[in-house]
């Protein structure tokens, strides 16, 4: 699992294939709280990058998490990729890390703080 964290000790991906759009999961467990703790900061850095493909720049959206998931710690950004609108979550309960991500339909608008 080397490249995926400091005491990484499990991973699980899942994929969900939808009728308007695909989403993906996936979870990290670590040998402690402080590994995955140092390994979320990692995690941000890498899945919210400017890369090649990417539309639009990731829009923070954590004001719509309208209640606290009870995450240690979390954030929510939205960007257009390929021309398809796409939001990413990722939250550290504890131990574990899950990052989770969603390709929409593209009737979805994409605006700071709103989703239509």
């Amino acid at each position: 699992m080397e490249g995926r964290g400091k005491g990484l000790i499990e991973v699980c991906s899942v994929e969900y294939l939808v009728t308007n759009g695909v989403a993906h999961e996936e979870i990290y467990g670590y040998a402690s709280a402080d590994d995955a703790k140092e390994n979320y900061q990692y995690r941000l850095d890498v899945e919210f990058r400017t890369r090649e493909g990417l539309d639009t720049d990731w829009i923070d959206q954590n004001s719509l998490l309208l209640e606290k998931l009870n995450s240690s710690e979390e954030y929510l950004a939205c960007a257009e990729i390929g021309s398809i609108p796409m939001c990413r979550f990722i939250g550290r309960y504890d131990e574990y890390i899950v990052v989770f991500n969603t390709h929409m339909r593209n009737s979805f608008i994409i605006k700071t703080g709103t989703i239509p």
